[in-house]
């Protein structure tokens, strides 16, 4: 949302005048208004509640590290907030590139939102379309290569793992789980439904990806 509200600032006044009261504010930017508003509910979670992972997923991840299941958390969030939300859950967990059986490894500061500038391309699923070039997220997914990815935001997690999996024969085995909560969009759902046999849709959250992965 702030990032259209930066591309029409200059042409719609409505966009300018929240472009300006931000600017006004302090802030150097919209994105950097976007993180501070970031962190900060963040911290009222964490006030409110403590480091929000839920029990079941908590549940669901000892129950594939005591499988033998590799996980390897691939997030936006940095490294501390990771370490801290999956520590206050009872997971053991070690910052990349450390290895550990039986403990998470945690890849922080992923950037699956960073675009190419140099150039677009797209997935289009059933009208919907998605940006493709996310260069520092495709530099962890080919050197991790894994046998299957968990993501709940289809754009960021699952769109470019799709197509790979659509055009590189390397990735033809890796299974792809989509997390679909109450809060996810009625048309993404959709597009998914119609146009992405590929993607195996789970509404009930990673014991789902337990259940698929170890039965």
């Amino acid at each position: 949302m702030l990032h259209v509200l930066a591309e029409h600032a200059k042409s719609d006044p409505v966009a300018g005048a929240i472009r300006d009261g931000v600017l006004a504010a302090g802030h150097g930017s919209l994105e950097a208004f976007g993180l501070v508003s970031h962190l900060e509910g963040v911290q009222l979670v964490e006030a409110a509640r403590g480091p929000g992972v839920l029990a079941t997923a908590a549940e669901a991840g000892r129950a594939l590290l005591g499988s033998g299941v590799e996980i390897v958390v691939v997030s936006n969030s940095n490294g501390e907030k990771l370490a801290r939300w999956f520590g206050h859950a009872g997971l053991p967990n070690h910052p990349h590139p450390e290895v550990e059986p039986g403990a998470l490894r945690l890849r922080g500061n992923a950037g699956k939102h960073l675009l190419d500038r140099a150039g677009s391309e797209q997935l289009v699923l059933d009208g919907v379309a998605i940006e493709l070039r996310r260069p520092r997220y495709e530099a962890i997914l080919r050197e991790e290569a894994p046998d299957a990815i968990v993501g709940d935001v289809f754009s960021l997690d699952l769109a470019l793992p799709l197509s790979l999996k659509r055009s590189d024969p390397a990735w033809r085995h890796v299974r792809l789980f989509w997390l679909v909560h109450d809060y996810t969009p009625a048309r993404m759902q959709r597009a998914i439904a119609t146009a992405a046999p590929e993607v195996e849709v789970l509404t009930g959250g990673l014991p789902g990806v337990a259940a698929a992965l170890i039965g």
